[in-house]
């Protein structure tokens, strides 16, 4: 996969931006399964991938709402510190 090509074709990138990767985390160790693992893994990738394509990728993770297209919630986790993502969004970008 080509980033440049993807980032500036499909999301009109500019190299001044900052990009995020949001995933969501399961609410519970008992809710957790293999599904999420995966996912959390393809985030830190894609996290990976960009960061070495421009230097201002962030991941940043929330508790799961449980229901799609759902609000996300008012707190995240980023850098190991519990942020509103409200500001993390400001911030970011």
């Amino acid at each position: 996969m080509n980033l440049n090509i993807l980032l500036r074709d499909v999301f009109n990138y500019k190299q001044a931006e900052s990009i995020t990767v949001l995933f969501d985390i399961p609410e519970s160790a008992r809710k957790d399964n293999p599904g999420w693992e995966k996912r959390r893994k393809i985030a830190a990738k894609w996290h990976k991938e960009i960061q070495k394509f421009n230097g201002k990728a962030r991941l940043v993770s929330y508790a799961a709402t449980g229901l799609n297209n759902a609000d996300l919630p008012e707190k995240c986790q980023y850098d190991k510190k519990q942020i509103l993502l409200k500001i993390s969004y400001q911030i970011l970008i």
